[in-house]
């Protein structure tokens, strides 16, 4: 399942007062401490020092007041009006919520065992299955008892939507079990940030881990106006010698932005990614910070503490360079801010505050905003899937000593390199184009030797005749340039491919291959991790054979990062371990009959058009070519993806999809193509069919048929479909189109759906809810009232936290190597949401610049020099820029979102 990773918003915190006098009734007279008369058992039947007991507060006036004011406060965030509570510890809680609610709520008790007397009641209290439950209680430690109430109460038709307690015992306990159940948790407070940090007897849990606790500064005063790595480097020295903490110099050699936290590293001269040490801190907003000098101290005593684990740690110092990161005041931002080329991120839990992680710009193997995000939030961080948090960015310094080396990775682009600028590279792409045409014996412009940049190690000449690929050759050499004749005589006589025909136009692409790096011995596991996927180069060598793949050759044979180094060593002819690895960074230069452009992945480089509208008119056409051009007869199978280089198509599709297809066609006026789709269909196996054959059906003209749809809604609003994510969003569109056209649609079933959908995507933020819940809610808004308008708002404002500014493209993890083209379906949706009104300038913003990115992705006549079959190619979407095959529900996609956006005033 594919979930939004964002935090939930912040709320209001609760009254000071209120929340700072509870706390301190429960230190005092909630904790209940072992001794030799009081026993205190966990679960298990383990002794324990202490455990919380509520009831001695929650059982008094003015502690049961207090914790049911707490509770109502996080009970505004749900729309369940019943509450439960599991055994006897939460009954006063319920009872005071129930006191206090105002008439809002009525509660529940359910029994551990079923009463064997009596009424025989497992559940107590006046029952209404129909009304949304949210369960109550003092505590959330392992989750065993809410989940035992959620069970029950689930078996007896009861819909749970959340729980609340008064102290959770750690997110990653009970607190994630119950997210996990697909319920929303809310605490008044931490055990450990509230609790155990003023506990005299318990280890520390320090808010900020990375700010390790140091002696007191006794050491002599160090000079000022030192370089930053110089200063480290003594403070190491120093402290390893010593043990004392040097005092900081009141100033460095200039000044430094070090707001957001300082870090020390330290790498070996003879092996440059040879780290034996590094150590810092973050300086998070709200924390002292500085001044820079002492921060420097602080960051290289942490940093020699590490060291010290070595055999002689003054030794190795002496056999490394030093550098000191300054890190930026940290700004909180969501994944849309981020900018892999600019900013260093750091993760940090709201649930967990000591849970963090961080993630420097440009990193080894990280291509992307999203891997850069998930590299800090999962691997660093190590947070669970749906657990809150909060993401910030800042900016980065780092500060080498003098005359020393260092590995460029970690550190903002500096500015142009010479790989991107077409003035350095048209002169080598086009001397490779004559020399190809020579060798051909085609007519041209006379051979030469271009000048080469310093750091070219390797050169590649690709040819391509008529778009088709007919050769490869080139060497990793220092003569290079002089030896293009040589690489284009053997690339058009390369007997892999068929060669160029008589009439096939030409075009050469070039690969300049620098900035070498000797990866060592290594397994294909490992070093897919820092190579970037589809843009560095890799090389593999065992004895005497050796191979060599371009990037480009990932995205054309649709390769996975692991496919990649798979076809390395399979291009090398090894068997077996050992791997020794080499890994190139690489830019590729295409010149045909029009000029030179660069390579990205494997198409040329294209710009989208200079408005929206024009961008509409590009890629309108485009879309309605490839979608004609992939519709065949209903006898004949259906076609659902193309791989673009392989010039093959594949046919079989799922109902659903060939349905959402013709209700696409339909309204595009491809109205004999969407009646062909509609004869394929059969009996629906779920409700995602109905739904569009009903959206096609009015598309149409003709009037839907939608009890199925109804008849598919529970009493607590739930469809009957396995396809929670996506069927439901889109039998809502489906009943809200056809109630806007006349049909008769029952609203009870339907203001129940609604209800349910939108508090179970407050929960689970399922990315393939996200465009049919905004399009329904949308539509449903001017039916049935602005609430459902404002929840469509809702669902696109939590959608666009994650629309790259940068780029444009949706990151997130609903489809691989994002962002991709599930951002036209994001599109329909945003497209629904402008339509209905609200914050119209940012949606309309949204939308442009998704159609910009989506432009990158669309087969275009730009792209014909390097196309087998332009034909079937020509206004395909491309799943991601890393892949060249089409699916046809992606084209449908983008078609949809573009006639939506057309329709827009």
């Amino acid at each position: 399942m594919a979930v939004l990773p964002f935090p939930t918003p912040v709320r209001e915190p609760a009254p000071d007062d209120d929340r700072a006098e509870l706390l301190a009734l429960l230190r005092r007279d909630g904790i209940l401490h072992r001794s030799d008369e009081q026993p205190v058992l966990s679960r298990d039947g383990s002794s324990a020092r202490w455990m919380l007991d509520s009831l001695p507060v929650t059982l008094t006036p003015r502690g049961a007041t207090l914790a049911a004011r707490e509770l109502l406060r996080l009970l505004e965030r749900f729309e369940g009006r019943q509450l439960a509570t599991l055994g006897l510890t939460g009954v006063p809680l319920v009872q005071g919520c129930v006191l206090l609610g105002g008439g809002r709520y009525s509660g529940l008790l359910v029994r551990k065992e079923r009463k064997a007397h009596g009424s025989l009641k497992l559940i107590e209290g006046r029952l209404d299955p129909g009304e949304p439950v949210v369960l109550v209680d003092d505590s959330i430690s392992s989750g065993h008892s809410m989940l035992t109430c959620t069970r029950v109460l689930r078996e007896a038709g009861f819909e749970v939507e959340g729980a609340v307690a008064l102290v959770g015992f750690g997110y990653d306990r009970g607190p994630a079990r119950l997210v996990e159940a697909g319920l929303r948790v809310a605490t008044v407070f931490d055990i450990y940030a509230d609790f155990m940090r003023a506990m005299d007897d318990e280890s520390d849990h320090p808010a900020n881990p990375t700010k390790r606790p140091l002696p007191a500064a006794t050491g002599a005063w160090l000079a000022d106006g030192l370089h930053p790595a110089a200063l480290a480097r003594e403070v190491i020295a120093e402290h390893l010698r010593t043990g004392e903490v040097p005092r900081a110099p009141r100033r460095l050699d200039r000044a430094y932005d070090g707001a957001g936290g300082c870090w020390v590293s330290l790498r070996r001269r003879s092996r440059i990614h040879d780290r034996p040490a590094r150590s810092g801190f973050w300086h998070f907003p709200g924390e002292p910070s500085g001044p820079v000098a002492a921060d420097v101290v602080r960051a290289a005593v942490q940093t020699a503490q590490q060291l010290r684990g070595a055999d002689d740690p003054l030794a190795v110092l002496d056999q490394c360079a030093v550098a000191v990161t300054f890190f930026g005041a940290l700004e909180e931002c969501t994944v849309a801010d981020l900018d892999d080329d600019r900013y260093g991120i750091v993760v940090r839990s709201r649930e967990r505050d000591s849970r963090m992680g961080g993630a420097l710009p440009r990193m080894p193997g990280i291509a992307t905003e999203w891997e850069q995000y998930v590299h800090a939030a999962r691997r660093n961080a190590g947070l669970l899937p749906l657990e809150p948090h909060v993401v910030y960015r800042h900016t980065v310094e780092k500060l080498v000593e003098p005359g020393e080396s260092w590995q460029p990775t970690g550190v903002p682009v500096a500015g142009p390199v010479w790989s991107d600028d077409p003035a350095l590279a048209r002169p080598v792409a086009e001397a490779a184009r004559a020399a190809v045409l020579r060798a051909l014996d085609r007519p041209g412009p006379e051979p030469f030797v271009p000048g080469v940049a310093d750091g070219v190690q390797g050169l590649f000449v690709t040819v391509y005749a008529g778009g088709r690929l007919i050769g490869c050759a080139g060497a990793f050499a220092a003569d290079c340039a002089t030896r293009l004749g040589e690489f284009a005589a053997a690339a058009v006589s390369d007997r892999r491919f068929r060669g160029a025909g008589t009439d096939d136009p030409i075009a050469v692409s070039v690969s300049l291959l620098f900035a070498r790096h000797e990866i060592g011995t290594a397994t294909p596991e490992w070093v897919e991790g820092p190579t970037r996927f589809a843009d560095q180069a890799l090389a593999v060598r065992q004895g005497d054979r050796a191979g060599f793949v371009l990037p480009f050759v990932a995205v054309t044979h649709d390769l996975s990062p692991r496919g990649y180094v798979l076809e390395v060593i399979d291009k090398a002819g090894i068997t077996r371990p050992p791997y020794s690895w080499t890994r190139y960074d690489c830019a590729t230069w295409l010149a045909d009959g029009d000029g030179v452009r660069r390579l990205r992945g494997a198409l040329p480089e294209g710009a989208p058009a200079a408005t929206p509208a024009e961008q509409r008119a590009r890629l309108e056409p485009l879309l309605r070519r490839y979608t004609l051009r992939h519709s065949v007869p209903a006898d004949e199978p259906y076609l659902v993806r193309y791989e673009v280089f392989g010039n093959r198509l594949h046919a079989g599709a799922h109902p659903a999809r060939i349905a959402y297809g013709a209700w696409v066609k339909a309204r595009a006026g491809l109205v004999a193509e969407a009646h062909a789709d509609l004869a394929r269909l059969g009996e629906p196996d779920s409700i995602a069919e109905p739904a569009f054959v009903a959206l096609a059906d009015l598309a149409l003209g003709r009037t839907p048929d939608v009890g199925r749809l109804v008849d598919a809604i529970d009493r607590h609003g739930r469809f009957d479909t396995e396809h929670q994510d996506y069927a439901p969003g889109q039998a809502l569109l489906a009943l809200a189109r056809a109630a806007a056209a006349g049909v008769d649609v029952p609203t009870g079933p339907v203001e129940r759906a609604l209800a349910h959908y939108r508090r179970r995507f407050r929960q689970n933020t399922a990315w393939g809810a996200v465009s049919w819940l905004a399009q329904a809610y949308a539509a449903w808004g001017g039916l049935l009232g602005a609430e459902h308008t404002r929840f469509a708002h809702e669902v696109a404002d939590v959608a666009l936290r994650f629309q790259s500014r940068k780029s444009g493209g949706f990151l997130n993890d609903h489809a691989p190597q994002a962002p991709g083209a599930t951002t036209a379906l994001y599109l329909e949706g945003l497209a629904a949401v402008l339509a209905a009104g609200g914050d119209v300038e940012r949606y309309r913003d949204a939308c442009a610049r998704g159609l910009a990115f989506l432009d990158r992705l669309v087969y275009q006549p730009r792209d014909v020099a390097v196309l087998p079959d332009p034909d079937w190619a020509l206004g395909g979407v491309r799943t991601t820029a890393t892949r060249s095959d089409v699916r046809i529900d992606y084209v449908h996609h983008a078609l949809s979102a573009v006639l939506a956006l057309g329709e827009l005033p």
